[in-house]
């Protein structure tokens, strides 16, 4: 993911919450169920390791799920106002 830069235009699948179960004696674990398609420009990239997240954050972020590196702001395509959401990096597959 280190070769994006802000500014570029992007389209890309992002994993959202993993599915899990237990069967029959396995852990099993379901990445497709709740992906989404979204594109726009990158606004900006941060290093949650150099510049933390909030505490507050943190501690949602158990509720929430794990985070990568990189923390991508994006402007989304196709909405009527600028509308910005982000993206942890290694939920991102197959930015073009």
């Amino acid at each position: 993911m280190s070769d994006l830069k802000i500014g570029d235009r992007i389209k890309f699948a992002y994993l959202k919450e993993k599915e899990r179960q237990y069967e029959s004696g396995v852990n099993l674990v379901d990445y497709s169920v709740n992906v989404g398609t979204y594109a726009g420009t990158i606004d900006s990239i941060r290093d949650i390791t150099a510049e933390r997240l909030a505490d507050a954050t943190l501690q949602y972020g158990k509720i929430k799920g794990e985070r990568s590196k990189f923390l991508y702001t994006v402007l989304m395509d196709g909405t009527e106002s600028e509308e910005y959401q982000q993206f942890y990096g290694g939920r991102m597959i197959s930015p073009t």
